[in-house]
Order: structure tokens, then C-alpha cells, then sequence
């Protein structure tokens, strides 16, 4: 049904793995013919995303408790390899979801979420807390739509030689397996861990909410080793306003990785000035510059995913 409504939602055609019919030549197959040497300039417009990924995803590596082994996320591999026969066949376009990918990307990352989340039982849409739990599902499965597409695109730009024939499928799939290794090892595992301290942070969002009267203020709080950012560091033990226009700048996570936590207090707020000095020291990424309990979703719209994808307004339609 998710499928379905995210096919309905951004109109883009969902492809479920099927039986692949293997023409007399493979190399000629039924791809759609294409014009000589689209592969350049669609490779210098991918490491244009992918530096803004690198950007993103700087500082991904956290501590032993949420950092995952390899192993969790290895199985997506012969999925890829599927994928990468389907669109060199012509089975599946650039522009279109692989259901097995998508479907165990969208699953990882919603564990991720259940288990950040303090209350991980099943859910009620009825109340305020699994309403907002269940926008958060709906971002991450947009999420993994847009992250398949991006993926195809990637690979379509390896598809082709400079004389614009198909390459041998070994050669292709053996090139396409580091696109893989970044999406679905590297980038994936960053991912997890997102969700899972973005389930945190919104469930304490919540319960900030509920315990408001008694507890109007928060503290910033950060672990105090030495691995705490001198960015966060700056900010330990500053308190604000659960309404102060700049809690919705730096509730966490404030980074990949970030440790830091909200500490519900009834003390009085940090002098104005002050905050406001101490939060403009912090610099914050623009990325992280959000209240994910407000804000009920995972993966900011302004992820590279969903403009490459082309689903960003359809995304801030449904906003």
C-alpha cells in the first residue's frame, strides 16, 4: 500500500522485480537507443551531488552503541546486482523505483526510527505522538524512493561507452558495485543512525510538549568528552525557551553523529544576547538548522535525494 501511495503521491512508476527476458544479443537487449557520449557530462553532474552528500554526511561516524556493523546492510548487494542487469536491459529506467531495494532501504530506516523512538510499540493514528510517528514513515519511504532513483541515475551514466554503444554487462556491473558500496554500505549506515537519533530527538520533542507547564526551558547538553565538537561544546549548558525562535535552530541532532541532548529544566533562560552569540559560534549546517519534532520528518526536504529525484515540491505540497 505504501508503494502504491508514494507511485500515486509523486507519480513516478514503481517496477517490481519480474522474470528477465534475455534478447539473442545482450549488448543491443531493449535498451532505448541514446545520442553518443551523454555519460560525461551526466558524471561531472554527479560529483556535483555527491560533494554535496560529502558535505552532508562529514562527521558521520558515531559511537560504538549506535555504530552498526557492515554486515547489517551487505544483503542489499545481490538486490543491486539485479537492478543494475534490469537497467541495462532496459527493464527498469532511470526515473523509476526498484521494489526490492526500495522496499528493504524504507524498511532499515524505519527501524532506525522505532528504534530511536521511546515508545516503539505499534501504532495508533489516533493520538498526536503516532500521528507525527506516522508522517515520519511516510518521509522515510519518499526518502528511499528518491535515494533508488538517484542510485539509477548514477548508474545510467556508466551505461554507455564514449561511442555511445551499451558496455558488456561485466564491465558495467563491476563499476556500478562502488556506486553501491557509497549508497547502500556507506551513506546507508550514516543514514540508520540519522533515524534512529532523529526518532529520539522527536520523541523527546514530544515529551518536552507534554511537560511544558512544569519544565517551560531546556538545556543544551552535550556527553562532555573529548569527543564532543568544539561547535557543540559551545552550547553545553545554555538554556532557552521551549517557544525561543532559536530552539528550532539547534535542537538535536545538530550533525551527523551528534550525541548531544535536550535536558528539561523550570531554571531561568541564558541572556538573549548571549544565546544568540553562543548559537551563531555553534554554526550549525544549514541541513541540521531544523526541530525534527516539528518539523515530522527524518530526511529534510532540502536532502540532495529529493531535488535530484525531482520530488522536492510534490514533498512541500503534501507539507
Amino acid at each position: 500500500e505504501m508503494i502504491k501511495l508514494i507511485q500515486k503521491k509523486f507519480r513516478m512508476p514503481v517496477t517490481a522485480l519480474k522474470e528477465l527476458q534475455q534478447p539473442t544479443d545482450p549488448r543491443e537487449g531493449n535498451f532505448p537507443k541514446q545520442e553518443p557520449q551523454p555519460s560525461v557530462h551526466l558524471q561531472n553532474h554527479f560529483a556535483e551531488i555527491l560533494s554535496q552528500l560529502g558535505q552532508i554526511y562529514a562527521h558521520s561516524n558515531c559511537c560504538e552503541k549506535h555504530t552498526h556493523r557492515v554486515e547489517k546492510f551487505e544483503d542489499l548487494r545481490d538486490e543491486f546486482i539485479r537492478m543494475a542487469r534490469a537497467l541495462w536491459e532496459g527493464t527498469i529506467q532511470a526515473d523509476q523505483i526498484f521494489t526490492e531495494i526500495y522496499l528493504k532501504i524504507a524498511g532499515l530506516l524505519q527501524e532506525g526510527l522505532f528504534t530511536g523512538w521511546s515508545d516503539p510499540e505499534g501504532i495508533d493514528y489516533d493520538t498526536v505522538d503516532n500521528i507525527r510517528k506516522a508522517a515520519m514513515q511516510y518521509n522515510l519511504h519518499a526518502f528511499s524512493g528518491a535515494k533508488n532513483i538517484v542510485q539509477l541515475q548514477e548508474m545510467s551514466s556508466l551505461l554507455l561507452n564514449p561511442d555511445g554503444s551499451i558496455r558488456p554487462f561485466g564491465e558495467f556491473s563491476r563499476d556500478v558495485l562502488e556506486i553501491h558500496k557509497r549508497y547502500n554500505l556507506q551513506y546507508l549506515r550514516t543514514e540508520y543512525n540519522g533515524a534512529i537519533a532523529n526518532g529520539q530527538m522527536a520523541s523527546a520533542w514530544l515529551s518536552a510538549q507534554e511537560s511544558k507547564e512544569d519544565f517551560p526551558n531546556w538545556r543544551y547538553v552535550t556527553v562532555g568528552d573529548e569527543r564532543a565538537r568544539d561547535s557543540h561544546a559551545a552550547l553545553d549548558g545554555l538554556v532557552l525557551s521551549l517557544d525561543d525562535p532559536l530552539t528550532d535552530v539547534i535542537w538535536p541532532p545538530n550533525g551527523h553523529g551528534c550525541r548531544c541532548n535536550p535536558e528539561l529544566t523550570d531554571d531561568d533562560t541564558s541572556d538573549g544576547a548571549e544565546a544568540l552569540a553562543l548559537v551563531d559560534q555553534a554554526e550549525v549546517q544549514p541541513y541540521f538548522r531544523r526541530n525534527v519534532g516539528k518539523e515530522k520528518e527524518v530526511f529534510p526536504l532540502s536532502h540532495p535525494y529529493f531535488s535530484q529525484a525531482n520530488m522536492r515540491n510534490d514533498l512541500e505540497a503534501v507539507r
